[in-house]
């Protein structure tokens, strides 16, 4: 189920901070051997941290616009949306046990019975805000190319390390936070 993955965030933020890593050391490996390599300063330490690499591709694929836009805005919204389905399941147990009757909605002429949404207001709206945030970066993808981490910044650990593991384990605090107050 969705909750399963609010209730696993710390397991899989270690797997997102451990492929961060290995990604980095890889792509770099990679940039090395291939001799791909771009507006390298010699310092093996810091050019790992920023990159070896400009621009990245597997067949037509720029991994690193793939993994600036695809990976972490889309699992920061599972990530919301997960804890919006975790605080509707918590609340409705509570209802339960306080021996509240839960609202039943029917809806399509009673075609289709569904509780009542219990979720928090402030989730809701943190998980649609997080929603239209993922939608206008999928929309506006024609836009990224001409960003200053696309067109300047190489593909190194700072970047790296930031898309897997950064944006969307930093960014969900305020989900996390509503979810267990």
């Amino acid at each position: 189920p969705i909750t399963s993955v609010v209730d696993e965030i710390g397991p899989i933020m270690s797997v997102a901070m451990i492929w961060g890593v290995i990604v980095t050391l890889a792509t770099y490996v990679v940039g090395v051997v291939s001799g791909k390599t771009h507006r390298m300063s010699g310092s093996i330490l810091y050019d790992i941290f920023m990159g070896a690499v400009l621009n990245p591709r597997i067949g037509n694929v720029d991994l690193k616009m793939w993994s600036e836009i695809r990976i972490p805005w889309k699992l920061l919204f599972f990530i919301s949306l997960s804890a919006a389905v975790k605080d509707h399941e918590i609340n409705v147990a509570r209802s339960v046990d306080a021996g509240i009757p839960t609202q039943v909605w029917h809806l399509f002429g009673g075609l289709l019975e569904m509780n009542a949404i219990q979720t928090s207001p402030p989730l809701l709206f943190m998980t649609l805000a997080h929603f239209l945030y993922v939608n206008a970066c999928m929309k506006g993808e024609e836009c990224i190319p001409t960003t200053w981490d696309i067109f300047y910044e190489k593909w190194g650990y700072m970047l790296i390390f930031w898309n897997f593991a950064g944006v969307p384990f930093s960014y969900c605090y305020s989900s996390l936070y509503l979810l267990n107050r």
